[in-house]
């Protein structure tokens, strides 16, 4: 049972979601890219590396999604607001920060069903209603009302979305170079984005999220040694960038070298703890690791915040009870599961095993929690 278990994990870990970053415009341009390829529905790409960034692109036509950050009483909000347009399968499709009075565009959305995560350092993490896009190349304008982030609590912001001061200092010229290497990437023209990036970086040598975009065209192109390298420039240029440690993190365990991949995850972790791509990284190398009691706290953890695109972690839940022999309550996880994904080509394989967990549960009642 265990092996069976062990071999599903490793499909867990291999779905996890790109960490290829999109800049903050700082003007209200947008971002092209920044889709990740690892959720239901997605497209890791043919690189056997997981997470990479998938098939999603830019196209000329589409809308324009303007959107317009205001507080309850409808005053713009001035600060710099995080927005992240996420698909109907939880894949980020793209990346952009407000300008002045609240505004920024995602450009070229094609048709279908979006929602718009909000972060920022003044305002409630949030997620919106679904927006239906139609097929259109016209203008759509869309609203978003904000509450002021109590004071108290810690400011996290987006997942890998908190603004440091060296992001807020790029150049302009620098966020061009981005975005033409982001839409290279998203026709899979690695050379070009290759050539964008390190432009990027010459511009603005500080510029983390370019060097962990470099590093993940190594990883595309098989090269991991080169890959760390890029990350490692990244966390030079900015050590509190949280996507670097998560994709360090992803080859140490590709590598079955678990302890050194929950060291870099506890690092992100240590500057956002409630990062679901973090939290999910976690509970898959302590599971790997036998803790099964920790893999469930952590997985407990994920499954109190928002974690859509990870809700594998259920998967992974399941696995660590069957492991101490709580079959009743791996079931009740599966279910979990297939209530938050109901369209995951995983289904079959988590039915299944369902029924697998039934027939134990039929044959030997004493085996209920």
């Amino acid at each position: 049972m265990r092996i069976r278990w062990l071999c599903t994990l490793l499909v867990v870990v291999g779905s996890t979601v790109a960490l290829c970053q999109a800049p903050g415009t700082g003007s209200g341009g947008t971002t092209g890219g920044g889709s990740t390829g690892g959720n239901p529905g997605g497209n890791t790409g043919n690189t056997g590396f997981p997470g990479m960034i998938g098939s999603t692109r830019s196209v000329p036509s589409g809308v324009e999604l303007q959107i317009r950050v205001a507080w309850p009483d409808n005053r713009p909000v001035d600060g710099t607001i995080h927005l992240r347009l996420i698909n109907a399968y939880g894949a980020i499709i793209q990346d952009v920060f407000t300008a002045r009075e609240g505004m920024a565009s995602f450009r070229a959305v094609r048709a279908g069903t979006y929602t718009i995560q909000v972060g920022g350092p003044d305002v409630e993490d949030s997620t919106t209603e679904p927006i239906q896009i139609f097929e259109s190349s016209g203008v759509m304008m869309h609203w978003i009302t904000v509450k002021p982030r109590d004071p108290n609590r810690s400011v996290g912001g987006l997942p890998g979305g908190n603004v440091s001061a060296s992001e807020m200092s790029v150049p302009n010229k620098a966020r061009k170079e981005m975005d033409k290497g982001l839409h290279a990437m998203g026709k899979n023209d690695l050379t070009e984005a290759t050539d964008h990036f390190r432009k990027a970086v010459e511009i603005y040598p500080k510029f983390a999220r370019a060097w962990n975009n470099l590093g993940v065209v190594k990883a595309r192109e098989n090269d991991r040694t080169g890959a760390v390298e890029m990350w490692d420039k990244a966390l030079e240029a900015d050590d509190k960038f949280v996507p670097a440690y998560f994709n360090k993190a992803r080859l140490e365990i590709l590598n079955h070298k678990n302890d050194a991949a929950e060291e870099l995850i506890r690092k992100g972790l240590s500057m956002d703890p409630n990062h679901p791509e973090g939290l999910f990284l976690l509970a898959n190398t302590q599971y790997a690791n036998g803790q099964w009691n920790l893999a469930l706290e952590t997985a407990n953890r994920l499954h109190k915040i928002e974690h859509k695109r990870f809700s594998d972690i259920h998967i992974i839940a399941a696995q660590s009870l069957m492991q101490q022999r709580q079959h009743k309550l791996a079931l009740d996880e599966l279910e979990i599961f297939l209530k938050e994904s109901p369209d995951s080509p995983k289904v079959a394989q988590v039915r299944k095993q369902m029924a697998q967990l039934q027939a134990i549960l039929r044959q030997d009642p004493a085996r209920l929690p």
